[in-house]
């Protein structure tokens, strides 16, 4: 099994919780869970809704009656959406009311868990004064970048003593910016907001990647979610002439910004700001010793 992260134990979580794993990635699974609050408040509640689900299973009851209308319903619903589950339900069995209760826990059950999965996505959306701020970043500070520097570029000691996980950005980010040269790594800041910046160059062209605390002025909300930022995925936004690709941790947001077309933003940010967010995710879940 690979390296069990963050990503790793939620796609596998459920083969865990029905006893599908082999005993070595049971082990993996607990010792994460060990260390990572926020994957095991997941469990947890993955735990309840199963738990829930099976005690709604043995008492849940129709009358026939109900039945009878769950049934006519169901019918005029598959008829005119094309329900496959309906029609699976309404045409090919007859509804009991075990299979009734059973369509309806199952109905339940994919309801919650989409909207478990929906609430974190909306509440990490990002806030427009921090795309505003990003850009401006960009533009005023990597716009002094536009010739080579002499010699090669690290990331400024200044950077450690404000974040020290801003020490090695330049090393984790540069597998993935090949075929561009790194003209600058420090901390800068725009409109009050703090960034290590990292501006690179691909000939005439300058892309920036640039990593800011997760607070409550980045988030559109206001409020920082209690997650890893894994739900909330590749955000992308277009401000004119620029397009901003970004992902989050629990308390970084890593973008990418650049005046590139949207799929090849896209794909700088999947190179660059994803293994950049792998790595300040593992600090974030094993700090290293002061």
């Amino acid at each position: 099994m690979h390296v069990m992260d963050c990503r790793n134990f939620r796609d596998v979580l459920d083969s865990y919780l029905s006893g599908e794993l082999a005993v070595e990635s049971n082990h993996a699974m607990l010792e994460h869970a060990e260390c990572c609050a926020v994957c095991r408040d997941e469990m947890a509640a993955r735990r309840h809704l199963r738990a829930s689900l099976r005690s709604a299973c043995t008492r849940a009851k129709l009358s026939a009656e109900c039945s009878e209308r769950l049934r006519a319903s169901l019918q005029t619903e598959g008829v005119q959406r094309g329900s496959i589950l309906t029609r699976l339900f309404i045409m090919r069995f007859p509804l009991t009311v075990a299979a009734a209760a059973g369509l309806l826990l199952i109905l339940g059950a994919a309801l919650s868990i989409y909207l478990f999965q929906l609430r974190p996505v909306a509440a990490a959306e990002l806030s427009p004064a921090l795309i505003y701020e990003a850009v401006g970043d960009h533009d005023g500070c990597g716009s002094h970048y536009t010739h080579a520097p002499q010699g090669p570029v690290q990331m400024s000691k200044s950077a450690r003593q404000y974040d020290p996980a801003y020490d090695d950005l330049d090393k984790v980010a540069g597998a993935g910016a090949e075929g561009m040269q790194l003209r600058a790594a420090h901390v800068c800041g725009f409109a009050g907001r703090r960034f290590a910046h990292l501006v690179y160059a691909r000939e005439s062209q300058l892309i920036s990647l640039l990593v800011t605390e997760r607070d409550g002025r980045a988030l559109r909300r206001g409020v920082v979610p209690l997650d890893d930022g894994l739900r909330a995925g590749l955000q992308q936004v277009l401000r004119d002439p620029y397009t901003v690709c970004a992902y989050q941790t629990a308390k970084h947001v890593v973008l990418v910004v650049s005046p590139l077309p949207e799929a090849q933003n896209k794909e700088l940010a999947e190179r660059m700001a994803q293994p950049v967010c792998d790595y300040l995710r593992r600090l974030e879940t094993h700090p290293p010793p002061q």
